[in-house]
């Protein structure tokens, strides 16, 4: 609905508002969505702590929307997403070469030394298709996991997209775990 804005007098689209008790319609503000939208900020900066505590109770109460809400945003947000991981690498770099070192280090280990250059090769072919496709290579069977411990191999390999393999994360399909 279109009007004039109370606050601003431009003539805009209006803010919705609740819906009505009697005809059961969504009634239109007096103020446009921008001056709503700046109200709405004014109001979270004063009640910041009210207002945070409200959405880690609707997050607790509601862990299965929130995980779909966070992907929802995540897929629509790619490079704020990417933005935010090449901050986090630079302002940590300590940790960030840690966490590397320690993955290269998984991976040797896990690599048996009967290999021949052939399963090398295919190994590194993997990880070149990933690349090609915007995919991450998945073990399988995790190489660090409490119940098992599987092999950096050729076939234990698999191509996933980035979100599915954090979301399988260290979990082994083959043990139901408590």
């Amino acid at each position: 609905m279109h009007g004039a804005c109370s606050k601003c007098g431009e003539v805009k689209t209006l803010a919705p508002s609740n819906l009505s008790v009697l005809t059961g319609e969504r009634l239109h503000r007096t103020w446009c969505l921008d001056c709503e939208k700046k109200r709405k900020d004014h109001w979270r900066d004063l009640n910041k702590e009210s207002h945070n505590a409200k959405g880690r109770a609707w997050a607790k109460a509601n862990p299965e929307k929130r995980k779909e809400t966070v992907k929802k945003w995540a897929d629509n947000n790619h490079n704020v997403v990417l933005e935010g991981k090449r901050n986090w690498r630079k302002n940590n770099l300590e940790r960030s070469r840690s966490y590397v070192n320690a993955r290269r280090s998984a991976l040797k280990i896990a690599t048996p030394k009967c290999l021949d250059e052939f399963d090398l090769l295919w190994i590194e072919e993997i990880y070149h298709l990933a690349q090609l496709r915007k995919l991450t290579v998945d073990h399988d069977i995790p190489l660090r996991h409490k119940h098992v411990c599987g092999l950096h191999v050729p076939w234990n390999l698999r191509l996933m997209d980035a979100h599915s393999n954090y979301s399988k994360s260290n979990s082994f399909e083959g043990i139901a775990t408590r």
